[in-house]
């Protein structure tokens, strides 16, 4: 977990401070600074770089505050991935809230593959007043008993077929091998 005001802000993000926010303080670009609706944009970015420890899935927490509907999205990339950004539209409301970050109609939370060693994330203004407080990778490995699927979403693509109309108990996943 990092704080937002700890990674390398450069064109109109600024941070503030505020009582509610963890460390008293959070990143943002202010009210009339602009929207950028078009896309990842390079002049008005922060950036975090992460040391992951193991190669595997993860996701990306934040905590965050959309004051209204025109407050409360950014785009965001890891690596410099995807080229169009993750559209990660944060929750919306009147106190800083844990939100793991989506892409509007493709994936809610959005998984990413990383290798062991140095990676980027990076957030990109898309509507100005937009609150940052903290950022943070979240391994996501899936518990014991737990089932194959979170497994699938990580990249592993397939179709698995079940005929159950003569089912009598619930498949075990956790037997399914790739």
């Amino acid at each position: 977990t990092q704080e937002a005001e700890d990674g390398a802000l450069v064109g109109n993000f600024t941070t503030e401070p505020d009582a509610a926010a963890s460390g008293g303080r959070y990143i943002h670009t202010p009210n009339g600074s602009g929207d950028f609706w078009n896309g990842p944009n390079a002049r008005q970015k922060a950036v975090y770089c992460f040391n992951v420890p193991y190669t595997g899935g993860y996701r990306i927490d934040g905590s965050v505050l959309g004051m209204d509907a025109l407050s409360d999205s950014f785009y965001i990339q890891v690596d410099d991935a995807p080229t169009n950004g993750y559209l990660w539209d944060v929750k919306s409301g009147d106190s800083y809230t844990r939100d793991s970050v989506r892409d509007r109609n493709v994936a809610d939370p959005v998984y990413v593959t990383l290798a062991s060693g140095q990676h980027t994330v990076t957030v990109y203004a898309r509507e100005d007043g937009t609150r940052l407080d903290t950022i943070q990778l979240v391994p996501t490995v899936p518990s014991e008993g737990a089932r194959a699927i979170p497994i699938l979403a990580q990249g592993i693509h397939g179709t698995l077929r079940i005929n159950a109309t003569r089912l009598t108990q619930e498949i075990d996943f956790t037997q399914i091998t790739v």
